[in-house]
């Protein structure tokens, strides 16, 4: 028995008619049909021509690009609640949570991008029959001083309509997943005496290595006018230096890291000629190793993935936003929009062997959040090679997606 309220274990006992406001590429639709549950993908809700076409073609529906400001209960489609169970996602923006973001919260009535949140209080207001499932996904910022306030009174609504929630900061390095990204679900249900535990992650074998094409466009190369000026714009701040490994670092080298007058490529070189063990974690802002060898972040940023990767026995992970270096790659940051932008704006790139430095391709960003191959062809027929970074550093991590639902089925 779970520590949560109620002695039975919260079960799907229905087909899934699943609703994804906000929904992205699909990444819940992606995972109910990957663990293979009885489901059908009944609406969708997305703003974005260009994501929609990617929608359609990766999961073969025909929905039309919708506003949710103009959606009312009755294109929900809520019906027959005894013959199916509906599960209701809402992705809603992360633009004013993010450290990354504007901040400017998701105050009710703020007229913010992530303030959408209470368009979803709205439909579920006006509907007359509520989904029986409700699954949140943003960034941890939600719960951070600045938004809890206006999360737990998002919270406190539900309850009044008869929803238990359960919420939970997962991460999908955790979940065999080669990308360290950190978000918030909340699951909410309607009925008593039932109970949810968040899935605990079982570790990560794969790592970015096992991800990453062998053979890559010279177009996502960077030219050695643009590595100098990566470097130049990612020359660190004068800090205290502390954690070296061993004789990583000379004392002239600390002092020119600590001054600010070392560049990362500088740095590339001494973390090659001294050869950290495969799986090490470099990281160039503090100067320091670790291991844990995971990779930041995925963003929508169209820079690119925040990172490079430096081929010892394995990639070294760039990750220009938050100035790390990752020793081999096991793990890349979090992908953002600017997936596929330059690298000295949050970008994210790999060094090679040839000590080369190169971007991520749009396939591998697809690939870190959880979407195969065929997935990802099928929306580039439909959509540019910049909707791709973006679309992909915009969505959930599938394989998050289907240990959670798996608790269910």
């Amino acid at each position: 028995m779970s520590f949560f309220d109620g002695t039975m274990p919260l079960k799907v006992t229905k087909p899934i008619r699943l609703i994804e406001l906000f929904a992205g590429i699909g990444a819940q639709a992606k995972a109910l049909k990957n663990l293979g549950a009885d489901f059908e993908r009944y609406r969708i809700c997305e703003i974005e021509k260009s994501v929609v076409d990617s929608y359609n073609a990766v999961h073969d529906t025909f929905f039309m690009p919708t506003d949710i400001t103009k959606l009312h209960a009755e294109d929900l489609g809520i019906v027959d609640t005894d013959k199916y169970d509906y599960i209701m996602t809402y992705s809603f923006p992360c633009t004013d949570l993010s450290k990354v973001g504007k901040q400017k919260g998701m105050g009710k009535g703020s007229g913010t991008r992530s303030g959408l949140l209470w368009e979803v209080e709205r439909l579920l207001n006006e509907t007359a029959e509520l989904p029986n499932f409700l699954l949140m996904e943003n960034v941890p910022d939600i719960l951070s001083e600045s938004n809890r306030k206006d999360f737990f009174a998002w919270c406190a609504f539900l309850e009044e309509l008869g929803y238990t929630n359960r919420y939970a900061v997962l991460n999908s390095k955790d979940f065999d997943v080669p990308q360290d990204r950190e978000r918030c679900f909340m699951l909410s249900w309607l009925g008593e005496g039932m109970y949810y535990n968040f899935p605990r992650g079982k570790g990560r074998k794969r790592k970015l290595k096992d991800l990453l094409d062998t053979e890559v466009d010279e177009r996502y190369y960077l030219k050695e006018d643009a590595i100098k000026e990566l470097n130049l714009s990612h020359t660190p701040k004068k800090r205290e230096i502390i954690g070296y490994s061993g004789s990583l670092w000379t004392e002239e080298e600390k002092t020119e890291i600590a001054d600010g007058r070392r560049f990362y490529r500088q740095a590339f070189e001494t973390l090659r000629t001294n050869a950290c063990e495969d799986g090490d974690t470099i990281d160039a802002f503090n100067q320091r190793v670790n291991k844990s060898g995971v990779s930041p972040t995925v963003t929508t940023r169209p820079e690119g993935f925040k990172t490079a990767i430096l081929v010892v026995d394995g990639p070294i992970v760039y990750d220009g936003y938050n100035g790390v270096i990752r020793r081999d790659g096991t793990c890349v940051g979090t992908l953002t929009t600017n997936c596929g932008a330059d690298l000295k704006r949050n970008g994210q790139g790999i060094i090679e062997s040839e000590k080369r430095i190169r971007k991520l391709t749009p396939k591998e960003c697809w690939r870190l959040m959880g979407f195969d191959d065929e997935s990802y062809e099928r929306a580039a027929k439909v959509t540019t090679h910049s909707q791709l970074y973006k679309q992909a550093g915009n969505s959930i991590v599938v394989d998050v997606l289907m240990a959670i639902f798996k608790e269910l089925l």
